[in-house]
């Protein structure tokens, strides 16, 4: 029976600035045709690549599913939330209905809690580092009534993934999650997927374990409960460029990993793979 890989998730999934490797750079006597070619694959399978931007041929998922024979989705996105995964999956469901008579095998490759998505009638939304300012408001306000509250980023992103696990579950597809290259912290008062779906600890990532190094230190974005400390503004990064992990797997990149990066992911996501 084939088996299907989809995987989803933000800017590190579908392999942003991958472009500026010198073995995948355009040449400046022209476009590298066969490079560029074998880097992009059929929209079909990467909806939501950008051309020339995006390597979603070189990405550690692709790697991972290369050496299980699996036939390699990407929904990837940069900037993406969780919801936007959730919105790409019920996608797929219904675009591909014969599809579902396969092995099927979900991926979750976690994003920043303050990022939502929605929906329009002409357009798709993001909102990058913007959570509902009432849901802020009405945070406060039962904090001054002495009530316990937990983060709106929290419910939201429990919820969310609870329902994508519900989706798979009533598809007979497999689910999986990790944290891509952050923490990430869950409401457990409504968690209802189950601790042998994390691919990894809900408080480590996959770049954290590939490295050893945590990827916030990196950027020196202040992380509290596995959320941004201040996640209702926007954040302003500054790269450590002389941090020896970042030369060593982010460079020349600058957010995101590099081709010997995404290979250590890979195989690392192999082993806790078969590991579980």
């Amino acid at each position: 029976m084939k088996t299907n890989h989809l995987f989803f998730g933000d800017s590190w999934v579908i392999g942003s600035e991958l472009y500026k490797e010198e073995t995948l750079r355009r040449p400046k006597n022209g476009r590298n045709v066969e490079t560029f070619a074998s880097a992009f694959l059929s929209l079909k399978y990467v909806p939501n690549a950008t051309f020339g931007y995006n390597m979603p041929n070189f990405v550690f998922g692709r790697k991972f599913s290369d050496m299980l024979n699996a036939k390699h989705w990407n929904f990837g996105f940069s900037g993406g939330s969780i919801s936007f995964s959730l919105y790409n999956l019920y996608e797929w469901i219904q675009q591909y209905p014969a599809e579902l008579v396969h092995n099927n095998i979900v991926f979750l490759g976690t994003t920043a809690q303050s990022r939502d998505y929605a929906r329009t009638d002409e357009d798709h939304c993001h909102y990058h580092q913007n959570i509902n300012r009432h849901a802020e408001n009405h945070k406060v306000y039962f904090k001054n009534k002495l009530k316990p509250v937990y983060p709106f980023s929290e419910y939201e992103t429990t919820k969310t993934i609870n329902e994508m696990y519900l989706l798979c579950k009533t598809h007979n597809i497999k689910f999986y999650i990790f944290n891509v290259w952050g923490p990430i912290h869950i409401n457990e008062e409504i968690n209802l997927v189950p601790d042998e779906c994390w691919l990894t600890e809900k408080t480590n990532a996959l770049f954290d374990l590939t490295t050893g190094t945590n990827f916030v230190d990196i950027l020196g974005m202040p992380v509290t409960k596995g959320t941004t400390e201040n996640e209702y503004e926007s954040i302003e990064f500054v790269v450590d460029k002389s941090h020896p992990a970042h030369k060593e797997y982010i460079h020349p990149c600058q957010f995101h990993p590099n081709l010997h990066c995404h290979e250590q992911m890979a195989n690392k996501l192999l082993e806790i793979f078969n590991a579980s």
